[in-house]
């Protein structure tokens, strides 16, 4: 979040779908919002709460990066 911050970033919100309260707590100290759908009182596994949680590769995470990106461009 302080890379964020140091590019220019006039806000800072994280959006998770399940986490732990005691990690949301930490994030809170960086991020201006935090939204989580979900805070289970033992958070024991994150892909316990996913139907699939397979490994995502390395080339489909860069090329959705460089989608979001393009997305941006004016």
């Amino acid at each position: 979040m302080r890379e964020l911050r140091r590019r220019g970033a006039a806000a800072v919100t994280v959006a998770v779908p399940v986490g732990a309260r005691d990690s949301l707590a930490l994030v809170r100290g960086d991020a201006d919002e935090v939204v989580c759908h979900t805070i289970p009182g033992a958070l024991f596994a994150v892909g316990y709460w996913y139907r699939d949680f397979s490994p995502v590769g390395e080339e489909e995470v860069t090329a959705l990066l460089r989608e979001a990106e393009a997305a941006l461009r004016p």
